[in-house]
């Protein structure tokens, strides 16, 4: 549904994290939190799904004008911290960008 595609096949997404995971080059995963489309929960699953993978960037929403669907706003500040959390025991490493 945030792509704009609907029934968006995962598969090469899954297989491009597990490559980037397995290889020598430099990556990060970050994942942009908006309200309705991310949950705590999410951001959890996310985390069981990349374990142990070195950097993950929590980004805050900002609205281009150009969106996918009515109704998104960002995260405030306290609650992209509490995403965070959600996300640490997952990540060797994790940030908050645009707060």
């Amino acid at each position: 549904e945030t792509v704009g595609c609907p029934g968006f096949d995962t598969g090469p997404v899954e297989e491009s994290a597990r490559l980037l995971m397995e290889g020598a080059v430099d990556y990060e995963f970050r994942t942009t939190a908006v309200k309705p489309f991310h949950t705590p929960g999410d951001i959890e699953a996310i985390g069981r799904w990349l374990a142990g993978a070195e950097r993950y960037f929590l980004q805050t929403f900002v609205d281009s004008g150009d969106l996918v669907g009515e109704g998104c706003a960002p995260f405030s500040p306290a609650e992209m911290g509490e995403l965070a959390e959600k996300a640490r025991p997952w990540f060797k490493s994790v940030e908050i960008r645009g707060i």
